[in-house]
């Protein structure tokens, strides 16, 4: 989205990009951070990230990450019920 310009790139807002929002009404689920995930091989980044190439912008594209790794380019999705 922004050209890897480090003083203009970041994760965006939830819901920011509607055209992208899935058949079941998810919005974001690739490119936006990596999100952790648990997979047979361990915890993984699943999704890819604002800041890596489209390649890696799919929810089924899977990276292997160091569990203690802090990053920006790394989060999670919270899933509730509201209440």
């Amino acid at each position: 989205t922004y050209g890897k310009d480090p003083a203009s790139f970041g994760p965006d807002e939830v819901g920011s990009h509607p055209a992208s929002r899935s058949p079941f009404g998810l919005d974001d689920m690739a490119g936006n951070v990596w999100e952790w995930t648990l997979s047979p091989e361990g915890p993984a980044g699943r999704g890819g990230s604002f800041y890596y190439g489209v390649n890696s912008a799919r929810s089924a594209y899977r990276e292997v990450i160091e569990p203690a790794l802090r990053d920006l380019n790394v989060g999670l999705r919270v899933c509730a019920t509201p209440r």
